[in-house]
């Protein structure tokens, strides 16, 4: 009904935008391994005006409605402020932050599969997150054996699944009934994931996932 579309200003890691080109080489890859659009961005596109953001940006749009990062790495001291600055100043901001990103796949992987095993694929929002008063270990995933999913390790189809606490199959009474982005939500898959801490006196969190009494860190 309004004609002025809400402005979103996205920053991620991950090519959310597809993939077309090799990114190695900068060729046009054959169209069977052309990855298309994520179709969340597809689905923003049609709703808000997406501004996409590099990561080594100078400074944020001015009029911005909400800023999502997603899997940021690689945030300049310059842009780090520039958000610091937006939210102080009373903007909103939806990150998405991950230790293991598993969608996160390193240049060449597909010939050198270790490459997986070495690359970084953590995300971080750097020095913001102590100075908001929580706290995400890099370091770290949550593994939940109440919730763990059952892995088949072997091609053999007589072998015996594993149990992985590391991917989570969450039911719904992990999830907050009263919040509208998981009052639906009947069971999620999580796989990898991290935890945020709340440190003393920080934050107000309202959990919209949680883990069980069986859960730990990884």
């Amino acid at each position: 009904a309004s004609p002025k579309r809400r402005v979103v200003g996205c920053i991620s890691s991950l090519p959310i935008e597809g993939v077309v080109f090799d990114p190695m080489s900068g060729t046009p890859l054959p169209r069977s391994r052309q990855i298309p659009p994520w179709a969340v961005l597809s689905e923003m596109e049609g709703v808000f005006d997406v501004r996409r953001i590099g990561p080594t940006t100078q400074e944020l749009p001015k009029d911005l409605d909400v800023l999502v990062l997603i899997h940021p790495k690689g945030l300049t001291d310059r842009m780090l402020w520039e958000i610091d600055q937006y939210v102080m100043n009373g903007g909103k901001v939806i990150a998405f932050v991950d230790p293991l990103c598993e969608s996160d796949i390193p240049p060449g992987a597909e010939r050198n599969p270790l490459s997986l095993l070495q690359a970084d694929r953590s995300s971080s929002i750097g020095p913001l997150a102590s100075a908001w008063g929580i706290e995400i270990d890099k370091e770290k995933i949550v593994g939940d054996l109440a919730s763990a999913m059952q892995v088949q390790t072997s091609a053999d189809p007589n072998s015996q699944p594993l149990t992985f606490p590391a991917w989570m199959n969450l039911e719904a009474e992990r999830m907050a009934a009263s919040d509208p982005i998981t009052a639906r939500l009947r069971t999620l898959i999580v796989p990898s994931a991290g935890a945020i801490i709340a440190k003393p006196d920080g934050l107000t969190l309202t959990p919209l996932v949680q883990t069980g009494p069986a859960a730990g860190f990884i």
